[in-house]
């Protein structure tokens, strides 16, 4: 695993859920965007899918 040497760990923690906060909403926005011709329960029974996966 890499290590961001110059931040503290709490800064390092934030700063690493912050971008994996961004990438997941564009994830999402492009998820449902694939699925735009169905019924919304089934784009969120397969993103809890994936994300219990």
């Amino acid at each position: 695993m890499f290590s961001l040497p110059h931040f503290p760990g709490v800064s390092q923690a934030a700063l690493l859920l912050t971008a994996s906060n961004i990438f997941m909403t564009f994830i999402w926005y492009g998820h449902l965007k694939n699925l735009n011709d169905r019924p919304s329960w089934i784009a969120a029974l397969a993103s809890w899918g994936i994300a219990l996966f």
